[in-house]
């Protein structure tokens, strides 16, 4: 109903499936995907485009996004740092005006399949994310990753140390690990704490405070594991 409304009934072919099992009738030139979580990775993303690539798409064939960054950044907090949920109502207009596209058939199906509501995450303090005064050190890129080429490779075997510097004298609570998402371009997604609210909250993994003074190096680790 969607393609039809939108007047693209003749130009695409739904395949249902998981893209794990599922085959197509040909190779596919792009390869569009959005299987990236709050925690970047914890949607495994990067065993499903690793398969998807190898088997849905024709060879030079391109991914949107082709790249994603794992970042993280050292920050003081005074909460616990809990997601509050805030219901909206899902309207139509909201996404005919973000996407020009008619989205009636959509908001039909979710009406007959739950309440006409849904979740939306936000936090404690509102529609802004974090005071940047409680930021404690630089970001730090742990990886990044090409989706258009092997993925495992490009991962360090086990815990890898890395190095947060700390910009200022405080407390260090904790981290938030967040993701980059490279569509074409300087076009890019992500879940930068420091940004407006989007759909994804945000990745906090707390420790013990420690005193901390600008300037000093914190040694903390990261692993992916496959």
């Amino acid at each position: 109903e969607m393609f039809a409304v939108n007047g693209m009934a003749d130009r695409i072919t739904l395949v249902r499936g998981n893209s794990l099992n599922v085959r197509l009738p040909e190779l596919a030139d792009l390869l569009i995907h959005e299987i990236i979580g709050t925690d970047p990775i914890d949607e495994n993303i990067l065993p499903v485009i690793d398969d998807a690539r190898q088997k849905l798409l024709r060879p030079g064939g391109q991914l949107l996004p082709h790249r994603l960054d794992i970042f993280a950044i050292g920050y003081e907090s005074d909460t616990n740092m809990r997601v509050a949920p805030e219901i909206f109502e899902l309207t139509t207009l909201d996404y005919q005006q973000r996407y020009d596209l008619n989205f009636e058939p959509l908001a039909k199906a979710l009406k007959k399949a739950a309440p006409p509501q849904a979740v939306r995450p936000t936090l404690n303090a509102g529609e802004r994310m974090f005071p940047l005064g409680n930021f404690r050190t630089d970001e730090h890129l742990l990886c990044s990753l090409d989706l258009t080429r092997p993925i495992w490779p490009q991962l360090p075997n086990g815990a890898t140390k890395f190095p947060l510097r700390v910009t200022r004298n405080g407390f260090l609570s904790g981290a938030f690990v967040y993701f980059r998402a490279h569509l074409h371009g300087a076009i890019t997604v992500g879940n930068r704490p420091f940004m407006p609210l989007n759909s994804w909250t945000f990745s906090w993994h707390g420790f013990e405070p420690r005193a901390v003074r600008a300037g000093e190096v914190v040694d903390a680790q990261f692993a992916i594991s496959q």
